[in-house]
């Protein structure tokens, strides 16, 4: 008999290793008996629709512009960094609001009486699989609607957005995560800490689990495509030539290359800084926890006007 409870999972599988992570998740959520739901801005392999009970696929990958993303700052004796996290291609949070109201609000309309959200990039262990479970069954006992992580990243409260769960209706009737850029009121800050600041009030009806999911999920691999370094491409104030950034913020070493170039060390906080001219198309592939990620920078007209305002700061 259908209990009404759905797993909802966010996925962007546009690199063979995210298709890799989504298959392995789904395969490992399947044995707990709920129905799954995956909801998606890139297209899913009609294979994997097989797999679970309901796609939602919209194609409008909504992007934050630099009003209203947070920034990355890196200083050394050499210069001061100071870049958007869109670099050119826009933050991704008002594309997962997205995905997760659409799998919130559909899980609502077939009246499931259970969501747990969670994205795609998590190896769970079969131990930890229980706790979903377990997390669920405390909410009700406890007559709450949410369950949400609860903890600190750089002295700031948050709600973590890349796993939580609840009551659909519950959720759709009054969480409100921003759907646009004027969302944010101006304010630069990260999804999970304007879910906090806007939502806190609502604590007394939320079951919260005073740590992060990876503390909580502690025999799993959580959150495995969250990427550890910056990477990015920089005009400069001074001379008009663009740069390649990277800083790897991993406690590893990451491996990494230029267009064909052989694989060279990046090591624990270590940086890199490059010249590539006034013009350029990049391919830079990094390894880190044994996954290779390939990020693309292709250089047209409206890019390098854009990187050619400057956000590197030389001494």
């Amino acid at each position: 008999m259908n209990k009404k409870e759905i797993v909802i999972i966010g996925s962007y599988a546009n690199q063979p290793y995210k298709l890799d992570l989504l298959n392995d998740c789904i395969d490992k959520i399947r044995p707990l008996g709920f129905d799954i739901m995956l909801v998606s801005h890139y297209p899913i392999p009609f294979e994997v629709q097989q797999k679970v009970d309901y796609v939602v696929y919209d194609k409008e990958n909504i992007l934050q512009d630099e009003t209203s993303t947070t920034g990355y700052w890196f200083q050394c004796d050499e210069f001061n960094l100071v870049s958007y996290n869109n670099d050119g291609t826009g933050a991704h949070a008002l594309a997962v609001v997205s995905n997760i109201n659409n799998g919130v609000n559909y899980a609502n309309y077939l009246k499931y009486k259970f969501f747990f959200y969670l994205e795609c990039d998590n190896n769970f262990n079969v131990e930890d699989l229980k706790k979903i479970q377990v997390l669920k069954n405390s909410m009700f006992l406890k007559y709450k609607n949410m369950i949400v992580f609860n903890h600190l990243v750089q002295d700031c409260q948050i709600y973590e957005t890349i796993m939580f769960g609840g009551i659909p209706k519950y959720f759709v009737e009054n969480i409100c995560l921003p759907k646009t850029n004027d969302d944010f009121l101006g304010q630069k800050i990260s999804l999970e800490r304007f879910f906090y600041d806007s939502h806190k009030i609502l604590e007394e009806s939320f079951y919260v689990v005073p740590s992060s999911s990876e503390e909580y999920f502690s025999k799993s691999e959580i959150n495995k495509d969250g990427q550890m370094y910056f990477i990015g491409v920089v005009g400069s104030n001074d001379v008009p030539n663009l740069y390649l950034f990277i800083k790897n913020n991993h406690t590893t070493s990451i491996q990494i290359k230029v267009n064909e170039e052989d694989f060279s060390e990046l090591c624990v906080n270590c940086w890199h800084l490059r010249n590539i001219g006034s013009a350029g198309n990049l391919t830079v592939t990094i390894i880190s926890n044994g996954v290779e990620r390939i990020r693309e920078f292709g250089m047209d007209d409206n890019i390098l006007d854009y990187y050619k305002k400057g956000y590197i700061h030389f001494n």
